[in-house]
Formats: C-alpha cells, structure tokens, sequence
C-alpha cells in the first residue's frame, strides 16, 4: 500500500499545529515529519507526504527520503494537491494508494481512480495516540488495515438483527471506509 499524504493539509486542518503549539512552519513540517516516520518504521506500507512548494521558483518537484518517508515538494508554479494527482495518476496501481486529505476535490479525484480516502483529522488522531497514547488503542498499522478493507462498517452492513446475512447493494465497491 502506498500512503500519500497532503502535509499541509493534515498540519493545517488537524489540530496539529495546535498540539505542537509551534509556529515556524519548518518546524511544523519537521515535526510532521517525525512522526511519519515513527509510523513507517513500524508499517510495510510506503509513506509519501507531499508539501507545497508553488510560490518557490524551482522548476521541477523535488523528492527526498527522511528517515522512511517520501518527502515531496511540488515545482514552483505547481501546488501539491496536483502533485499529488500526478502521483496517484502515475502509481502503478491507483487502488494500491490511500491518499490522506480533507480536500474534497482531492479525494474525488483520488476516488475516481480507485484509491482509498482517509481524512487528514483521522491520520492524525492515530498518530497522536501512538506517539504518547493509551495501549488499549488500536495502532496506526491497524487503523490503516480497517479503514482499507472497511472492517467498522461491515458487521453493521451484512448482519440482521437474527444474524443472517444480507448481500451489499448491487455494484457496491466492497471497500467501506467507515
């Protein structure tokens, strides 16, 4: 699985900044960042996180690895959110990609081509709690696993209350995100 990430997006509209109180966006990022890479050390999945770099005068996006993570920035010129279409246009297989963002156009764009949706408030939530969180929590690893094959919304989907099972609704994409 390849989860590709809109940083600003999730440093921005999570509560993040808030927690971490920090107000250089270097630092911000940095942080993000490393966090991220606590949760790639643990996970097979492949983390990429993509920041805007538009206003810059670079004219190709660039890419390094820090500590685990793909760290993208777009091109001057380019904003991230088509940084990462482009990406997930590109990926070998789009439904292979679950892309984190609370931008709507975004996720239908990503949701077009078969990827996986998670909000950038739900990645956090679970970066939080397994970075100084209470055990009984379930792990990022775990978290992703759910959301990817709609585990949440299953017993409630196909069940009755007299235990029999239903059939989804016809032509329902089995992936349930919750």
């Amino acid at each position: 699985m390849w989860v590709i990430i809109d940083g600003y997006n999730v440093i921005r509209s999570s509560g993040f900044a808030d927690d971490y109180n920090i107000n250089k966006l270097e630092n911000q990022r940095n942080t993000f960042i490393s966090l991220l890479s606590d949760y790639s050390s643990s996970s097979s999945n492949r983390v990429s996180v993509v920041f805007d770099a538009a206003n810059t005068d670079t004219l190709h996006y660039s890419r390094g690895q820090v500590d685990g993570v793909d760290v993208y920035y777009s091109r001057g010129g380019q904003t991230a959110d088509d940084l990462i279409k482009d990406l997930v246009e590109g990926a070998d297989n789009p439904r292979d990609c679950m892309v984190v963002t609370s931008d709507k156009e975004i996720q239908r764009f990503a949701r077009s081509l078969g990827a996986s949706i998670v909000s950038a408030r739900d990645l956090y939530a679970k970066l939080k709690k397994k970075n100084g969180g209470d055990e009984k929590q379930e792990t990022l690893g775990e978290f992703t696993e759910r959301s990817l094959k709609g585990y949440e919304e299953e017993a409630s989907m196909y069940v009755s209350k007299k235990g029999s099972k239903r059939k989804g609704k016809k032509g329902k994409r089995g992936l349930n995100l919750w």
